[in-house]
């Protein structure tokens, strides 16, 4: 259980009424990551949700063939999320998060989670409904890098 500030303070719990960031608090944790420590590695089971409440955390991904060091994906900061596809489809890790600095996260297991869905099924669908709007914008962003490059090769 977590404070309910920390939720209301999030921006993936806006859509949340008041009643609902605290029923979300209750099944939340807090965890603090220390520079360099891993947080969750590339295939290994998934099933949780982090939000970072501060801190820094680099996503990184094996590129086999390439060179011997994971390829950074990005960096995340204040208030962004990872591990939401596990916490959708409870399937494998698809790359390696890593602490940059002392961050703290707010933790959401895919068992908590379903049972808030199941309870509350409004509090599921507003929460389900964020995280697809920012899945889709990342989406609609990666697919107009891939035109820009794909229109710079065929010039």
């Amino acid at each position: 259980m977590i404070d309910v500030d920390i939720v209301r303070n999030l921006p993936i719990f806006f859509d949340l009424n008041p009643a609902e960031m605290e029923e979300v608090a209750r099944i939340c944790d807090l965890k603090e990551y220390h520079p360099g420590e891993v947080i969750m590695r590339e295939g290994e089971p998934g099933g949780t949700l982090y939000v970072i409440k501060n801190g820094d955390v680099r996503i990184t991904r094996k590129v086999h063939g390439h060179r011997e060091e994971d390829m950074v994906l990005t960096i995340l900061r204040q208030n962004d999320f990872f591990g939401e596809l596990s916490l959708m489809d409870g399937r494998a890790r698809s790359a390696t998060a890593t602490a940059i600095k002392t961050t703290e996260l707010v933790i959401l297991t895919k068992e908590a989670f379903d049972a808030l869905a199941v309870r509350n099924p409004a509090c599921g669908y507003k929460f389900m409904r964020r995280i697809a709007l920012v899945i889709g914008s990342l989406l609609r962003d990666m697919n107009e890098k891939f035109s820009g490059m794909l229109d710079y090769m065929w010039r």
